[in-house]
C-alpha cells in the first residue's frame, strides 16, 4: 500500500515521523512524506531511510499566510492543490496527517 504522510514542517529531522514511517516500511508499505520547505536549499525529492519524500518548495510569503489561515483562505488553497497534486502523482492509498 502506498501511503502517503503529511507534515507541514521540514524535514528531517522529525523523529515521529521516522518511527511511524520506519514501522508501515518494515510492514510492506511504500511510504511518501509530503513536507514543506520554505528556503530551498534541500532538494525537492529524495530517499532518507526508505521514505520516499517530497518537498513542496513555497515562497517565504506563503508561510507568512499561515499566521491568517482562517481569516484568508489563500494558504488553504495553496496547500489544498499542493497536496492533491503530490497524491495524484503518486496514487496514494491513504494518508496519515501530522
Amino acid at each position: 500500500m502506498k501511503i502517503g504522510m503529511i507534515l507541514d514542517a521540514g524535514f528531517p529531522p522529525d523523529p515521529r515521523v521516522e518511527n511511524e514511517a520506519a514501522t508501515l516500511i518494515k510492514a510492506g508499505h511504500q511510504v511518501h512524506l509530503y513536507c514543506l520547505d520554505y528556503t530551498h536549499k534541500l532538494p525537492k525529492s529524495e530517499i532518507i531511510s526508505g521514505i520516499q519524500v517530497y518537498r513542496a518548495h513555497l515562497p517565504l510569503f506563503i508561510y507568512k499566510l499561515s499566521a491568517l489561515a482562517y481569516t484568508l483562505p489563500l494558504y488553504h488553497l495553496v496547500m489544498a492543490v499542493s497536496i492533491y497534486l503530490f497524491a495524484r502523482r503518486r496514487a496514494i492509498d491513504s494518508f496519515h496527517v501530522h
